[in-house]
């Protein structure tokens, strides 16, 4: 049984199964389409986007959390940095080094008086350095952990003689440790303990350094929820056995309990991995179950776990809102899309059936039926060409002579169309364009005479022929791209190709493409084109010829213009290229005054005239100079010079323009005329002070002697020589000195009359004329004026600076009769200044010349002494107050004058000290000192302390403490056997500098003694900073300290001072038993002085290394004479 169709017909032979669709009429098959249609891609798109913004808004937010945890992770990581560096600080200190032994010494007696005075000591300053370094506490501890102290008064009480907290004895072992501890004096706060060795000067663990870190400003960083939402939050946790803590709130709005242990579970939770040392981040939850996102990172320094988070439902809400609004507008889109189709499907199905009708009709033969509509759809064009083809069959059957009629008229018009073709053909063949026609496959289907007769081929080869065939091989895949650009434009092209000729020829073409479509199908492709072999073969002549020239013209280093007569630039070569402010392609105008100036107008004025005016206007070359702005928007100077451009008549057709720089060249010019100017001022000037210099100021007292001669006056002559100005160039630098200078050269200047002179001769000398002098006494005023002047603070980069002079001053004609005789007077006043104490001035006196001859021949007496080995040490004993042993010996130089006999040292120690001698005769008093007491030691004597002096000078010696090492090691001797003595005034001189070389010898076990102690000028706060072993009591306070009460006070001062500060104390310079008995009394360590001995040669020393009992002290009467013929020992 077959199955029926809309129309009730059977359903065709060939569907053996048709669907349900074939048997449903076209209204519900239109409704269900657009249904479709409506609902899908809304659909589709709405879950897409719920999707993709689902995964972008996942990774952002992951994206933020990680920035918030590495961000944080290296904060915390930043400020345990800065504390691990107060540790390195702090330990090697010279304030730790100094009172940790002691400490150590003493630490099972917290009470002993040592090691409270100790305890006061360091509190003085790490008690300050813990506020600087935000610490709460600074602890020093047994190399086994035990505490001996803490800068935090308020816990000493719990933590003194506890071990520290939060370690095991391994832990010290590593160098440095940090912990994170929980604190039982702060209300069980977690905190930071850092702890380091401290090394003795072997290497050796002497100690251990803590600091307490307080993490309030971590818990500051850590709770600060920037970026991490209302429900995010930052999260430190501690691994701990059998889990992990939260050593801060783990979600908004609760509080972190610290003692709460969270067991590991098999689920990778964010914090379980972070504590574990692991770093990540991820949709995950948390300990609770609660879906959350996180980022979590390990903390190595301090093995904790930071966690980054924010609650899921907060994270995805924009998503969720996204989904129900699709679901939303997906309802809507169905409903609208519903009435949509509903109401289509009338307007398409209702004509439809009225066609169906109509076409039954006519099968019956009603050729009257008709079924017009007004519509103007295609179901409306359907509908009249359905009237049309049955008004069509009605004519058609109704006369038969009207069909042989048309058919006579479409065969007259097939003849004139044969006709047309003719003349259309002849047209075609004569013309001298080639003209083609191809099919789409690339066969050719029709071309003209020129054609065949220009490519050499005949009709009948042509059939054999593919277009391909034709084109010239180079030409092939740029035709077959712009035919595809033909058949996509629908449009004439124009195309420029080559042709290969039967016999092998390249003919270039150029001409035009267009296709030929029939029913909206391309049935061929028409070409027309134009032999332009010639014509290209001319314009690459031509090229080449241009190319040549630009080659010459590139090979030019001047930039190079050409420029017609309308200023457009129509040649240039690479240099001139180079200096455009944007790329030229050589085809766009571009003219002169905008590729040189930027500018919108020619070139006008005196500043900047036009060279192709000039040019016009003279009709010869011309050279101008112009100011070009670069690319870079530097400007340079040039040279343009402008030959004229003709032709063959001489008509004027531009110039050609050829620039050089010569910027380089007018600096170069201006730099030349500008050093000249200086020089010359720098010949006659000091360049710091802008001051005359020695040739100005001989040239000005010259004509100031001359003038005196004239006028029967008198001039003077002062020489200022700044007192201890190399201590400002050493302590603050040359910088300050040089500006010291400067300001000293100012104040000078100011207070002398315009008149007058001043000078600088270089260093820290100034020289000072003053002309038409009718009284001394005025010069005296004067010099007076520039001490008070100089006394007055100079302040210099924040230092306040006082500065003193000493002023020697000579007369003239009084003095001298020429300038070197003035200004040798002048140097012999100032040095006589000087001797006086400095900071005040000295006329010139003829005496002053013979001391300067004796200081000068005593200075060449002394080199000389130091070749020939006149200089020699005696050595004076001291000794032990309370057992009378032998303690050391000091070391005192003596020089034996060949002629002059013995010379006391005050006469030639300050002679050594000014002249630079006693850095070498300082080098050979220590070793041979050091070379002596090893000596005795290789005798079988006990080793001895061998005291040194050392000055000044020779502590700002370079390379001291090396000499020291030197001659230790090359004689044997022990450093702890070596005492350095130095004055107060040594060390301040140059106090920082004088403090690291003492304190390098005292590290290396080299002794240091404070000589002369009570006559300087430092304080107690700098005293403490001296890393002294022993005070020595100066003669000036032994001498009467039984007869006057100050003296005594003072002396009994000083020892109660060293005994406090842990130092031993020696009084030089004891000569009666009354003074003995008072330095005994008062608990004085050693002595030295006649009472005792004298200083003695080597060998006579050696009776005082025998016990007490047996040795033979000198007797008062024998001391005293001793005394007279001896010098003191210092």
């Amino acid at each position: 049984m077959f199955s029926r169709n809309f129309c009730g017909n059977a359903a065709p032979p060939g569907l053996r199964h048709p669907g349900p669709l074939y048997f449903m009429s076209i209204r519900p098959k239109l409704l269900i389409t657009f249904l479709a249609l409506a609902i899908l891609p809304v659909v589709s798109l709405g879950v897409l986007g719920f999707v993709a913004g689902r995964d972008s808004l996942e990774s952002k937010t992951i994206d933020s959390l990680e920035m918030v945890a590495d961000l944080k992770a290296k904060k915390i990581a930043a400020f345990l940095g800065e504390k691990r560096k107060a540790v390195q600080t702090l330990k090697n200190s010279f304030v730790v080094n100094t009172y940790l032994p002691v400490l150590l010494d003493h630490a099972d007696d917290p009470e002993h008086p040592a090691f409270k005075a100790a305890t006061r000591a360091l509190d003085g300053k790490l008690q300050r350095l813990q506020a600087i370094f935000e610490l709460d506490d600074i602890v020093l501890a047994t190399p086994e952990g035990r505490m001996l102290y803490l800068s935090n008064a308020e816990h000493v009480t719990d933590w003194l003689s506890h071990p520290l907290p939060g370690h095991e004895k391994t832990d010290y072992d590593r160098g440095e440790t940090v912990s994170y501890f929980r604190n039982t004096h702060e209300n069980g706060k977690y905190a930071i303990l850092i702890t380091h060795h401290i090394l003795d000067g072997e290497g050796k663990v002497q100690g251990l350094m803590a600091l307490e870190v307080n993490i309030d400003v971590i818990e500051e960083l850590v709770h600060d929820k920037t970026g991490l939402g209302e429900t995010g939050c930052t999260v430190l946790g501690k691994k701990v056995p059998g889990g992990f803590v939260h050593l801060t709130s783990h979600s908004v709005g609760t509080m972190a309990d610290p003692d709460r242990v969270l067991p590991f579970k098999p689920k990778k939770l964010p914090m379980q991995e972070a504590v574990q040392g692991r770093s990540g981040s991820g949709v995950t939850s948390n300990f609770a179950g609660t879906g959350i996102l996180a980022a979590w990172r390990h903390i190595p320094a301090l093995n904790l776990g930071l966690v980054a988070r924010m609650d899921a439902n907060e994270a995805f809400a924009s998503v969720t809102r996204l989904r129900n609004l699709t679901l939303f507008f997906s309802l809507a889109a169905s409903l609208i899309g519903g009435i949509i189709a509903l109401l289509v499907s009338r307007s398409i199905s209702r004509p439809l059936m009225q066609l169906k009708r109509g076409a039954l009709e006519i099968g019956r033969g009603n050729l009257g039926v008709r079924v017009g509509t007004p519509r103007r759809d295609e179901i409306g064009v359907l509908s009249r060409a359905f009237d049309e083809m049955a008004a069509s069959l009605r004519r058609v059957t109704a006369s038969r002579d009207d069909l042989n009629r048309e058919i006579a008229g479409r065969q007259q018009v097939e003849k004139q169309l044969r006709e047309s073709e003719a003349r259309y053909r002849d047209i075609f063949d004569h013309a001298h364009d080639l003209i083609q026609s191809v099919a789409p496959d690339g066969s050719i289907q029709l071309v003209n005479r020129a054609w065949t007769e220009t490519l050499g081929y005949d009709i009948e080869e042509l059939s054999k022929l593919n277009l391909m065939d034709v084109i010239h091989p180079d030409h092939r895949e740029s035709c077959r791209s712009r035919f595809q650009q033909v058949l996509s434009s629908h449009r004439t092209e124009m195309v420029e190709t080559a042709f290969r000729s039967k016999d092998g020829r390249k003919i270039v073409l150029e001409g035009s493409v267009s296709v030929r479509y029939v029913d909206g199908e391309p049935v061929a492709t028409r070409g027309i084109f134009r032999d332009v072999s010639e014509r290209k073969r001319a314009e690459q002549n031509l090229r080449e010829e241009r190319a040549f020239l630009q080659t010459v013209i590139d090979g030019v280093v001047d930039p190079i213009l050409v420029i017609s007569t309308d200023y457009r630039i129509l040649l240039m070569n690479r240099a001139a290229h180079a200096l455009l402010p944007a790329p030229w392609d050589g085809e766009t105008e571009l003219l002169c005054h905008q590729a040189s100036h930027h500018s919108d107008t020619p070139c006008s004025g005196e500043n900047h005239p036009c060279p192709l005016r000039e040019v016009q206007h003279s009709g010869e070359p011309a050279t101008v100079v112009h100011q070009h702005e670069l690319a870079d928007g530097t400007g340079r100077i040039y040279e343009l010079q402008a030959s004229p451009l003709r032709d063959e008549n001489g008509t004027l057709l531009g110039i050609i323009e050829a620039s050089r720089d010569i910027t380089d060249r007018i600096e170069v010019q201006e730099l030349l005329a500008e050093n000249r100017k200086r020089l010359k001022f720098l010949a006659h000037h000091d360049d710091l002070t802008k001051l005359p210099n020695r040739v100005l100021f001989n040239d000005r007292l010259r004509q100031a002697m001359a003038k005196a001669r004239r006028g029967n006056s008198q001039v003077a002559l002062m020489l200022l020589d700044l007192d201890r100005f190399k201590n400002i160039n050493d302590t603050l630098g040359h910088p300050v000195g040089d500006q010291l200078l400067r300001e000293v050269g100012k104040r000078l200047s100011y207070h002398v009359r315009e008149t007058d002179t001043v000078a600088r001769l270089g260093g820290d000398e100034f020289l000072v004329i003053i002309e038409d002098v009718q009284d001394v006494q005025r010069v005296a005023g004067i010099a007076h004026k520039f001490k008070n002047i100089l006394a007055q603070p100079i302040t210099v980069d924040e230092h306040a600076l006082a500065i003193t002079a000493s002023i020697g001053i000579s007369m003239f004609p009084a003095d001298g009769v020429d300038g070197e005789g003035l200004m040798k007077c002048a140097d012999v006043a100032m040095y006589r200044a000087k001797e006086q104490g400095r900071n005040n001035y000295q006329f010139y006196t003829p005496d002053m010349n013979a001391r300067a001859h004796d200081l000068l021949l005593m200075e060449g007496q002394l080199r000389k002494a130091i070749e020939q080995e006149q200089l020699f040490l005696h050595y004076q004993p001291q000794f032990d107050l309370a057992s009378g042993d032998l303690t050391g010996v000091e070391a005192l130089l003596r020089w034996n004058h060949p002629e002059r006999g013995s010379i006391p040292p005050s006469d030639f120690i300050p002679l050594a000290e000014e002249s630079g001698l006693i850095a070498p005769i300082g080098e050979w008093v220590l070793r041979s000192a050091c070379a002596q007491s090893r000596a005795w030691q290789e005798q079988g004597y006990p080793p001895v302390r061998m005291a040194v002096n050392l000055s000044a000078r020779q502590l700002r010696q370079p390379g001291l403490v090396e000499m020291i090492e030197q001659s230790l090691k090359e004689t044997g001797l022990a450093p702890r056997l070596l005492e350095l003595e130095i004055t107060e005034s040594a060390v301040m001189d140059n106090f920082n500098d004088a403090i690291m070389v003492l304190t390098d010898l005292k590290v290396r076990g080299v002794h240091i003694a404070l000589d002369d102690f009570g006559t300087g000028h430092s304080s107690l706060s700098y005293l403490k900073r001296f890393p002294i072993s022993r005070l020595k009591i100066d003669r000036s306070f032994v001498g009467e300290v039984t007869s006057d009460p100050n003296d005594a006070a003072l002396a009994a001062s000083i020892i109660a001072l060293g005994h406090a500060m842990g130092l031993e104390v020696i009084a030089e310079g004891v000569e009666t038993e009354e003074q003995k008995a008072f330095f005994t009394e008062k608990g004085c360590d050693q002595v030295q002085g006649f009472l005792f001995s004298r200083p003695l040669e080597p060998d006579a020393v050696v009776r005082f290394f025998a016990p007490p009992a047996s040795r033979q002290t000198l007797p008062a009467a024998t001391a005293a004479r001793g005394k007279a013929a001896w010098t003191s020992p210092s």
